[in-house]
């Protein structure tokens, strides 16, 4: 638009200087060399830079990504403490599913009917599983508060079945506070265990 308004200024000038007569040769020369010379910047100045389009501007905004999650099998008591239940329960779906797994089963049952079996505040300090599927399990030593050895054996197979899920997993071994169990309460456990679902009801 400026230069548009430049040249037409420039012709208008030039104009009447020629019909009117009333500017000098020298007057008219240098009147002309200088709307020459500010024409002429006007058609050299570079135009204002456009702002740059970036490509990630032109992709579309990429899915906000939903965490998978997958069912897993928990074991708990049943109402009279004579057997096992089962409970299924959604989990996100983690490289150490085994982990989590066991996690989900010391935080306690969901249904009101199923009763916990690990002593509160039992912790998950380990978890190893072994390419032979035996699975070794090192928790705190809140295991050792369970009365009587019935109890510690459902205790023990809840956590055995509940891994046992797993088609990876065999047998499970126990350690408490980082040291092999040789027993709870009676329970023999010097040697793995594998999972007992005649347990559950």
């Amino acid at each position: 638009m400026a230069k548009k308004l430049i040249i037409a200024l420039t012709a208008v000038v030039l104009g009447i200087c020629l019909l009117s007569g009333g500017c000098s040769s020298n007057q008219g020369a240098d009147k002309v060399q200088q709307l020459k010379d500010l024409l002429q910047q006007s058609i050299n100045r570079e135009p204002a830079p456009q702002p740059a389009t970036r490509i990630q501007d032109l992709l579309p905004e990429a899915p906000v990504a939903t965490q998978e999650e997958i069912s897993v099998t928990l074991y708990y008591g049943d109402q009279d403490n004579k057997g096992l239940v089962a409970e299924s329960r959604s989990v996100e779906k983690t490289a150490g599913m085994a982990r989590v797994t066991v996690q989900e089963l010391f935080r306690g049952p969901a249904q009101a009917e199923n009763v916990r079996l690990f002593p509160e505040g039992t912790q998950l300090l380990d978890i190893n599983i072994k390419s032979d599927g035996l699975c070794i399990v090192d928790v705190s030593n809140h295991v050792r508060n369970v009365p009587t050895k019935e109890q510690a054996k459902l205790m023990v197979y809840s956590l055995v079945n509940t891994l046992g899920e797993y088609p990876t997993v065999k047998e499970v071994s126990l350690m408490i506070d980082g040291e092999y169990a040789d027993s709870i309460n009676y329970l023999d456990l010097s040697e793995p265990l594998a999972p007992n679902y005649d347990l559950t009801k």
